[in-house]
């Protein structure tokens, strides 16, 4: 499976209603036409309500591979940026 990055994982849930749960994620995911391994990353994701992209972005980084860490600044504030509301 190919690692799905935060900016991958932004463009994934962008437009996302919270609260949400794991399930609803991933279904937006779906719509969004996101990579299948952004969706399946989603679905590893710990099964409970999210309240914002931060407790996404949170459960987001305890499934990712282990030697992989997140970028500094830009990944995590366009996934802050894609919760937001247009």
């Amino acid at each position: 499976m190919a690692r799905t990055s935060a900016a991958d994982l932004a463009h994934g849930i962008k437009g996302a209603t919270f609260p949400i749960n794991t399930r609803q994620l991933a279904e937006h995911a779906r719509q969004n036409r996101a990579p299948e391994d952004v969706i399946e990353t989603i679905k590893q994701m710990p099964d409970r309500e999210f309240g914002s992209v931060t407790d996404v972005e949170r459960a987001f980084g305890e499934v990712r591979p282990a030697g992989e860490r997140p970028r500094k600044g830009g990944a995590t504030q366009e996934a802050r940026k894609a919760g937001r509301k247009s």
